[in-house]
Formats: C-alpha cells, structure tokens, sequence
C-alpha cells in the first residue's frame, strides 16, 4: 500500500492530491510499523521467560495499544490476561512492573464485577487497588469514580456524592471531570427527590398509651 501510494506521489508530483497522498503514506507507514512492532515482540516471547518477559508483556501491551488506537479495534481482554501474567512474573516487584499493572488488574475486576451486578465484590476490588502504595493522582480519582458508580447504581446517593468529592480532591482536574459532575448532579437531584418525598409522607399516629 505504501509503495502504491509513493508511486502515485512520483507520477504526478504536482498533483492537488499530493498533500492528501503523503498524509496518507505517513498514516499506513506508522501502521505497518505498530503491525511490525507488535509482530516482533509475540515472535521474543516464545523463548522468554521470569523477568525478561514480563518486561516484553509490559513493551506489548504498549506497542498493542497504540496499534489498537490506530485501527479502532480493541485488544482489552488480552491486554488485561498479558497484565495478570506481568503480576505474576514480577510477584516482588522487581522490574517495577506489579506496581504498575496491579492497579490496572484490580480494576479491571471491579468493572467484570459491576457488570456482573456484584456491586459489593467490586467495591472490594477497588478498595485493593486504593490500597496499593505509590499511586498517581490520576489512579486514585478513577478508583474514587469507580466507586461512585458503584454507589450509584445502588441508590446510595450520599455515597456516591462524597466519592465524587474525593476524586475531586486527589485531582481537581483530568479527562474524568464530565463524568464526575454527571455522577454528581445525577446523585444529587435523586438525593432532594428522597428528601421530598420523606417530607410528603404523613406524620405517624401516636402510640395509644
């Protein structure tokens, strides 16, 4: 495709279309290089094994996601079983890599779990993930807006807006803020819709003495 493209480019190198036909090149060019990338890492993993392997995993993981980001398919399930096999092989933290990948793991089972409507076995997942020591600010408000849809799809309200809050205040900013304020104004209006109601209700009857 590449060649194509460049003999298009030669034959008519004053052509309108040359702009769009050199982004074009570049564009399969950065693609053949990610499928290149990806394609190499897969064929060293077969002889590689401890250590040396989960800093492959850690290299395909990343190489598989920019690949992913360039074609729109979506390799999660194997990025997440290549993150659980990293945890593993790197059980003391060795390389740096369980530090890293824990957190993701961890997460990713409190979200299989949400799905699963196992709302409290997904909260204990992500009090694990909070757990783990040298998070970045960013880790920490995605836990705490982890757990305000947990609360939130459990009708606990006040939950939910205080977990907001603790994302808010680990890190006040961030690409999450759309989703916290829908969480929050979603949380908070169902909030003054309980208090209405408690207010419509009628007064008990006194206790016959």
């Amino acid at each position: 495709m590449v060649d194509s493209l460049n003999k298009a480019i030669a034959a008519a190198p004053q052509s309108e279309k040359v702009a769009s036909l050199k982004r074009m090149v570049e564009r399969f060019s950065e693609l053949a290089d990610a499928q290149q990338s990806v394609a190499k890492l897969k064929s060293q993993l077969e002889n590689t094994k401890g250590l040396e392997r989960a800093k492959l995993l850690d290299q395909l993981i990343e190489a598989s996601g920019k690949l992913g980001r360039m074609t729109g398919e979506d390799d999660g399930q194997q990025a997440e079983k290549w993150a659980r096999e990293i945890v593993t092989l790197d059980a003391e933290n060795k390389a740096g890599l369980k530090a890293k990948y824990e957190f993701r793991v961890l997460m990713n089972e409190a979200g299989n779990a949400l799905r699963a409507d196992n709302v409290q076995q997904a909260l204990k997942s992500i009090e694990k993930a909070m757990a783990i020591e040298g998070l970045k600010p960013e880790q920490l408000q995605e836990a705490h807006v982890a757990s305000a849809i947990c609360y939130l799809s459990q009708q606990e309200f006040q939950k939910a807006i205080d977990a907001c809050k603790k994302a808010l205040d680990v890190l006040p900013e961030g690409p999450n803020m759309p989703l916290i304020k829908a969480i929050m104004r979603q949380a908070e209006n169902q909030l003054q819709q309980q208090k209405g109601k408690g207010k419509d209700k009628p007064a008990a009857p006194p206790e016959k003495q």
